[in-house]
């Protein structure tokens, strides 16, 4: 891993980041130390180009905002954003780890099973099941013209076993593949709700974690969607996705993930399982958008880039 000035000096030779201000700040704890590089063109460009020299720097790069209005130096932007700040992860739940280091929230997140984990978490109570048979009768028939005969929603759910929003989902899904044309089409708003953010008045730096894995980006660098859970769940999530779908982490804006994705997967059903953990971590994905969990699983057998979103 790369530590010193004279290091990164030459690793950025050559790359679209060559001469921009650069300053080092400590990553969450007192045991390591991250680069901030600030970012003057094309950001996913950058981030391309550090993340070919992974091998060489050993540290992930993440592209992130400097909320900041402190312009006096870029050391005090940098500093004044504090990027690695621990306040939101002392208001998490621990549930076991040590402390709300980086370190000590990547050893907790070694044990956990984050699929397994994200399942066990709470549906949206503000949505009855009876709410959720309509609302997907709704979108079943705006989309396709049809829907299935279900009558009394109370009988239809008895009668199906359905006794979760997700099985509702996953039921009209089925349905859809079996019953409509074309059912795996987009419909008119396509790949929209997956758009990825261009910050536009934010200054965006990159940073060097030191870390090669993408997914312990979490530990280091709050994302919202951990309020009221915690860190180190998300962690394993990441590497799930990581080890399954070849997902990386480009660009964490506190609010909103940005990935480019080496293996989508492969059939709807595994598509709609990944829909769902993304619908339960980060609702704004699918909710803001108004885009039904079974529909961001047809957009995701078509895109290698995935945006989640969850804000207050």
């Amino acid at each position: 891993m790369i530590n010193s000035n004279d290091e990164l000096h030459d690793l950025l030779a050559g790359t679209s980041l060559s001469g921009n201000r650069v300053t080092t700040v400590p990553a969450g704890s007192n045991k390591a130390t991250a680069f901030v590089i600030e970012v003057t063109g094309d950001a996913e460009t950058a981030w391309k180009e550090l993340r070919e020299r992974l091998e060489r720097s050993g540290r992930w790069p993440v592209l992130t905002l400097l909320q900041s209005f402190d312009c006096s130096s870029w050391d005090a932007q940098v500093r004044s954003t504090d990027v690695f700040s621990r306040f939101y992860f002392e208001e998490e739940r621990r549930e076991g780890r040590e402390n709300d280091s980086p370190e000590a929230i990547v050893e907790a997140s070694r044990s956990i099973d984050g699929g397994r984990a994200v399942a066990e978490f709470p549906e949206d109570d503000s949505v009855t099941l009876d709410d959720c048979v309509s609302i997907c009768e709704e979108g079943t028939e705006v989309r396709f013209g049809k829907v299935p005969e279900i009558g009394d929603s109370e009988t239809f759910l008895a009668k199906h076993h359905l006794k979760s929003q997700k099985a509702i989902e996953r039921w009209f899904l089925e349905w859809e593949l079996a019953n409509c044309d074309n059912p795996l089409e987009l419909d008119q708003f396509g790949l929209g709700h997956l758009k990825w953010y261009e910050p536009t008045q934010e200054k965006t730096a990159l940073v060097l974690l030191p870390t090669s894995r993408g997914w312990e980006a979490l530990a280091y660098i709050n994302w919202f969607a951990s309020q009221g859970r915690n860190s180190q769940v998300l962690v394993a999530l990441l590497r799930e996705w990581s080890e399954k779908y070849g997902a990386e982490l480009v660009a964490h804006y506190g609010t909103m993930l940005q990935f480019v994705v080496r293996n989508p997967p492969g059939s709807v059903e595994e598509a709609f399982e990944v829909a769902w953990q993304h619908h339960t971590v980060a609702q704004c994905t699918t909710i803001l958008p108004g885009v039904s969990p079974r529909d961001h699983a047809r957009a995701l057998l078509q895109t290698d880039r995935w945006f989640l979103h969850e804000r207050p």
